[in-house]
């Protein structure tokens, strides 16, 4: 017990040194460890990159009008940190600026986004990585690989999908599933998919027969 006291002591110690050295310069500092309440209650430390751990108690945010990046680990019940690099895990995680590492939630988005999803619900947007789950969407222009029940890549996407149901438009890669649908939407300037279907019904609109049975493709 003494032994935990002494480290925070020395824990929050180390936070107000970093902090207050960094006071004249605020927002460009940084703090090994952060604490996040609510929307519209300051963090503490205030407006600060972390190098470290960012607690969300039970709401992680960013600080009004900030671009804060952590590096490193944050945890809450639910997240709206604009840039994290690192390991996320929450309820709900919503990072709409950028970031990479690992999203672990119920309910995953992520914007500008490198790295993995694992959840119910895991959605990209302008990203690249793989995904976890239930369902899977990866909007425009996405680099994903797909594992789950249902996965949809919206449109102009590439890489793979893995599951009951895949759905993709102007796709270019991989789908292994029972139903597969690749439809073209004549997007100007858009070269026909390249993709290869696996499964029990593939619907391909670029493909050399749209339907097929066990497997379709395009070249």
């Amino acid at each position: 017990m003494k032994k935990l006291l002494l480290g925070a002591i020395v824990a929050l110690g180390l936070t107000t040194f970093i902090t207050t050295s960094n006071a004249a310069n605020e927002g460009a500092g940084w703090t090994p460890i952060q604490f996040s309440v609510w929307p519209g209650v300051t963090n503490w430390p205030d407006s600060y990159n972390v190098d470290g751990v960012k607690f969300g108690v039970p709401f992680s945010w960013n600080d009004s009008g900030t671009n804060q990046v952590v590096n490193g680990f944050e945890l809450a019940l639910a997240s709206q940190s604009r840039n994290v690099n690192g390991l996320q895990i929450a309820i709900l995680i919503y990072n709409n600026y950028r970031g990479s590492g690992v999203q672990l939630a119920y309910l995953n988005w992520g914007d500008n986004y490198g790295g993995v999803q694992i959840g119910a619900a895991n959605w990209f947007s302008k990203s690249a990585g793989v995904q976890i789950g239930v369902l899977n969407a990866a909007d425009a222009n996405c680099n994903a690989y797909q594992f789950a029940a249902v996965n949809v890549n919206t449109i102009n996407g590439k890489g793979a999908q893995f599951g009951a149901i895949n759905s993709s438009s102007n796709f270019d890669g991989f789908q292994l599933g029972v139903l597969n649908i690749d439809d073209d939407l004549n997007v100007p300037g858009r070269a026909a998919s390249k993709a290869l279907q696996i499964g029990l019904i593939n619907y391909m609109s670029d493909g050399f027969i749209p339907f097929m049975i066990l497997f379709n493709f395009s070249l």
